[in-house]
């Protein structure tokens, strides 16, 4: 019977660091578009033209909604000095202080419907293309929500399968087994290593794994 305590102390050892990407995607956001739109430029329509007209109302909505939810100071003082509006409309807030209250899939989805230049500015930064990012992005959300929700994740199917930097040989094991688990600690271990070089993410990764040999790396898509 499987340990349900130990996967999930393992899961938090394992996944403190998915919070660092999203966390640096979503600032490059927000300073990125501020300057090349204005501090309020994700309320048109036309400033996302990565999203269809129904995705762009469906993010409208959850921004509208994580911001209502937020109870962070810096929100709270907003809404007491900024919000109401001479008409007595409520007003949302610029990019840097709305993407604080955003959860991994608004900033995927900000990613998604920001210009191409935009993304491919983010995306050359950390060393990728913008694809390939977008699609790193999408695959933290899926991993994070079945941390979320408590599921098994060390031996899981990844359903979305990520993509990997082309005609580069150091990945080219991890394309060959991107739907598993093994593909998701390296986009993470590279991810770091680039936001923070400093990170020792990686040998807590392996101490962890030295602590319970009885895992079967093979069966997360770790070479033999």
């Amino acid at each position: 019977m499987r340990d349900a305590g130990r996967e999930g102390s393992s899961r938090k050892e394992a996944f403190p660091g998915e919070l660092l990407p999203p966390q640096y995607v979503r600032s490059k956001l927000a300073y990125e578009l501020s300057h090349a739109q204005s501090p309020f430029g994700y309320q048109e329509r036309g400033n996302l033209p990565g999203l269809a007209d129904k995705e762009y109302e469906t993010f409208i909505d959850h921004v509208s909604q994580c911001y209502r939810r937020s109870r962070e100071q810096f929100v709270v003082h907003y809404k007491k000095k900024y919000e109401k509006q001479p008409d007595g409309t409520s007003k949302l807030p610029p990019y840097w202080i709305i993407v604080e209250t955003f959860d991994f899939g608004l900033t995927s989805q900000l990613y998604k419907g920001a210009p191409k230049q935009v993304k491919k500015k983010i995306a050359n930064g950390l060393g990728v293309q913008m694809p390939v990012l977008s699609s790193w992005l999408h695959v933290l959300n899926t991993v994070r929500n079945t941390c979320a929700h408590h599921a098994r994740l060390w031996n899981k199917v990844i359903g979305f399968k990520p993509s990997v930097p082309k005609n580069d040989p150091a990945w080219a094991y991890v394309k060959e087994h991107n739907d598993r688990m093994y593909a998701v600690l390296t986009i993470l271990n590279y991810l770091l290593s680039r936001i923070a070089p400093q990170t020792r993410w990686k040998a807590r990764l392996n101490g962890l794994f030295e602590s319970y040999p009885q895992i079967d790396k093979a069966r997360m898509g770790f070479p033999e």
